[in-house]
């Protein structure tokens, strides 16, 4: 059974404005942002860290 999740990796349009929302609105550090990526965390250690990464068309 799965009791922790310690990484969600979300497929996202738009890096920056996700990164944006999700540090501003919802309280996440960034760590770390490139064009087609961002690393973000909350919790501290034994938290949940966040990756996005960038694609062209999010499935449906």
């Amino acid at each position: 059974m799965i009791d922790h999740v310690n990484a969600v990796v979300l497929p996202v349009r738009d890096v920056e404005k996700c990164a944006s929302f999700y540090r501003d609105k919802l309280g996440f550090k960034l760590n770390h942002k490139d064009d087609e990526s961002a690393f973000l965390a909350i919790g501290g250690k034994g938290g949940l860290l966040l990756v996005l990464v960038s694609v062209n068309e999010v499935a449906r």
